[in-house]
C-alpha cells in the first residue's frame, strides 16, 4: 500500500470520527432541549391543575375559600389526583411530597403560602436540568417559567429573574 493511500485511510477515518462524534452531540443536545421541553409542559398542566382546584368550591375539595394572600395555602399533590412519595429515588436529598408526572419527571410544590406560588420540576433521566413555573394569578399570561442547571448543591439558573418579577397585567387573585 502507497504513502497516499495510507494518508487517505487515516484522513477518511478521522473524517468518519469527527461525524460520529458531532452526531453524538447533536444528539445528546436535542435529547436534553426535549427533556426540557418535557418538564416544562408537566410543571405547566400541574399549574393548570392547581388554577382548577383554587376555582372549585370547597365543598368540592377545592380551594375557592382561601385568601387571596395565600390562594394555594391547603393545596396537596395528592389532592390533585397525583400519586405521591416523600423522597424519589434519583433526586438527591430535596425531601417534601413529590408527585410522579410519569417518564421519570418528578414535581414538587413551591411556597404556596404566597401570593406567588410556585411548582418545581425534576427529571430522574435528566437530573441536573430543573424547570419552576410561578403563578402570579389565574391567567395562562401570568405563569412564568425558568429552567437551571443543578452543579453540586447549586444552582444556576438561565434566566435568573424573569420569573421574579410580576408581568404587567397580572394583579393576582
Amino acid at each position: 500500500m502507497g504513502q497516499q493511500q495510507l494518508l487517505l485511510l487515516v484522513l477518511g477515518i478521522v473524517i468518519v470520527g469527527l461525524a460520529v462524534v458531532s452526531g453524538i452531540e447533536a444528539f445528546e443536545d436535542n435529547d436534553r432541549r426535549n427533556a426540557l421541553d418535557n418538564m416544562a409542559a408537566s410543571a405547566h398542566r400541574v399549574v393548570t391543575d392547581m388554577i382548577a382546584w383554587r376555582a372549585k368550591p370547597g365543598a368540592l375539595g377545592g380551594g375557592q375559600e382561601a385568601s387571596a394572600s395565600a390562594p394555594f395555602n391547603n393545596v396537596q399533590l395528592s389532592a390533585l389526583g397525583y400519586n405521591v412519595q416523600e423522597q424519589p429515588t434519583g433526586l438527591g436529598t430535596q425531601r417534601g411530597e413529590w408527585a410522579d408526572l410519569g417518564g421519570g419527571m418528578w414535581a414538587r410544590l413551591g411556597s404556596q403560602a404566597s401570593s406567588r406560588p410556585s411548582v418545581t420540576v425534576r427529571n430522574t433521566r435528566q437530573p441536573t436540568i430543573v424547570v419552576e413555573v410561578f403563578l402570579w394569578g389565574p391567567d395562562p399570561n401570568c405563569m412564568v417559567a425558568r429552567y437551571g442547571e443543578v452543579s453540586g448543591r447549586t444552582w444556576t439558573y438561565t434566566i435568573p429573574s424573569s420569573a421574579l418579577t410580576q408581568p404587567t397585567g397580572c394583579d393576582g387573585w
